[in-house]
Parts: C-alpha cells; sequence; structure tokens
C-alpha cells in the first residue's frame, strides 16, 4: 500500500508545472497540510458498531 502512496507523490511531483521550483518533500508537507482545516485537531476517539451514532449508520 505504502509503495502505491508514494508513487502517487512521485507522479505527482513529476507531472507538477514548478517541479523546479518546488522540492518533491516541499510538495507532499504542502498537500498534507491541505488536507486540514487550521485551528485545534478535532476530538479523537474509537466508534464501534455499538456506538449509537454508528448502528444509526448501519439502519439508514
Amino acid at each position: 500500500m505504502w509503495n502505491t502512496v508514494i508513487l502517487a507523490g512521485d507522479v505527482r511531483h513529476r507531472e507538477a508545472a514548478d517541479r523546479d521550483a518546488v522540492g518533491r518533500q516541499q510538495r507532499e508537507v504542502h498537500a498534507v497540510a491541505a488536507k486540514y482545516a487550521p485551528g485545534p485537531p478535532s476530538a479523537g476517539g474509537l466508534l464501534t458498531e455499538t456506538a449509537p451514532c454508528v448502528a444509526a449508520l448501519v439502519r439508514a
């Protein structure tokens, strides 16, 4: 799985118009940061099939 993720990042970098100005690592840092909203991280937790909100999704 990680080989696929790394390959996708390599391809994305090679096809970028600014690949000579932006390094591969910098491009990945920006891609990861763009996935998350600014501000404090959301609360973590574990949901199982016994959690009422998960069970409601199954019934929907």
